[in-house]
């Protein structure tokens, strides 16, 4: 009899630590704040030249939505893959956060680009770059809108057990220095 009691105490101990362990590997870590970031330029070029020189850059990648040169400005969005190379939504176990939801669910991703023109003086414009991300679980229908500097913070409806229920999201900024490095260059 104590042989079998020792293998029933076995398998419940089994079955506690595995429990236990099942608690630990649901943790959700939140990414680091990043600081606020000015992606703006001065370019010495004049404003028709600049939006002209912008435009012909920006309708390679993406899909131009508005072009208003009243406005000074252009809108642009494109769908990105590899989601995890643009935001920062934090880490789900030991996996990166985006990695696991477009694993578990699928996920899309999409920039919307706003670049702001301001005509300085006849031969030299400023460019500020502003881009609004929105991530979407598709099975679940969770959506993140953040943009360039305003990270997101929302709740699932319903986390993995054990973990907090808050997801935060932030941009890694590697769209917006890529593009104003091209535009730095023209």
């Amino acid at each position: 009899m104590t042989i079998a009691l020792n293998k029933k105490l076995t398998i419940v101990l089994v079955l506690f630590l595995t429990a236990c362990g099942e608690l630990k590997q649901n943790q959700y870590f939140a990414p680091v704040e990043q600081p606020f970031q000015d992606f703006s330029i001065t370019l010495n070029q004049d404003l028709v030249s600049t939006q002209s020189d912008i435009s012909a850059l920006v309708s390679q990648d993406f899909m131009i939505l508005n072009q208003a040169k009243e406005n000074k400005n252009i809108i642009a969005q494109i769908n990105l893959t590899e989601a995890s190379l643009y935001i920062n939504c934090g880490m789900m176990n030991n996996e990166i956060y985006v990695d696991y939801i477009d694993r578990i669910f699928e996920s899309s991703l999409k920039a919307k680009l706003l670049i702001e023109f301001e005509e300085i003086n006849e031969s030299t414009t400023n460019i500020q770059l502003d881009i609004s991300y929105t991530f979407i679980s598709l099975e679940s229908g969770t959506t993140w809108e953040l943009t360039t500097n305003q990270p997101a913070s929302i709740w699932v409806a319903t986390p993995a057990e054990g973990a907090v229920p808050q997801r935060e999201c932030l941009s890694r900024h590697t769209l917006e220095e890529s593009l104003m490095n091209t535009i730095s260059g023209l």
